[in-house]
């Protein structure tokens, strides 16, 4: 039997007879006496695992890009990450084999707490032309303002913001950020 919170903003669920009680695995509120329900409490995954989310914005900007060249592996692409000098502002290079668009992707990635500038878009398309590339993705812990989306539209860019960003790094490392 489902009851409604006090306050309507979760179920309660009711406790069958001989379930566990207090202490169990599961941890509940005492049960009510008008419904005789407890309620369940759901952990986010990084706390039921006992261990923190992970900081993007605290993380080495070295290995905030390793992670995001760890990721586009996961996501079933041959991935190099390139040197920390004179790489023209590409930190990974992705090499796709798909017969419709087979070729050399260049990526950026940029750990930012505020949106990102959009000579950076511009920049990313000069490179994506310099090097030959199929196309250039920029990867972000922020977001993109409307000109940088309108330029990226026009010029062979993709752009993936923070809150897409976190959401593969759930899907595809299981990985709980912040």
């Amino acid at each position: 039997m489902i009851a409604a919170s006090p306050t309507g903003a979760w179920p309660a669920w009711q406790r069958p007879a001989g379930a566990p009680g207090p202490g169990s695995a599961r941890e509940a509120d005492p049960p009510s006496p008008s419904t005789g329900s407890r309620r369940l409490h759901v952990h986010p995954v990084a706390r039921a695992a006992r261990r923190p989310p992970l900081d993007l914005l605290a993380m080495d900007p070295y290995d905030f890009e390793q992670l995001v060249a760890d990721l586009l592996t996961k996501m079933g692409y041959t991935t190099q990450r390139t040197g920390r000098s004179g790489d023209g502002g590409v930190d990974v290079e992705v090499r796709s084999d798909d017969p419709l668009a087979s070729g050399l992707i260049v990526i950026s990635v940029k750990r930012l707490k505020r949106t990102v500038g959009a000579h950076y878009v511009r920049e990313l398309a000069g490179t994506v032309h310099d090097r030959g590339a199929i196309k250039g993705i920029l990867v972000t812990t922020s977001s993109f303002g409307p000109s940088s989306v309108q330029f990226a539209a026009k010029n062979r860019l993709e752009l993936v913001d923070g809150s897409r960003l976190r959401a593969w790094l759930a899907q595809y490392l299981r990985l709980d950020t912040v």
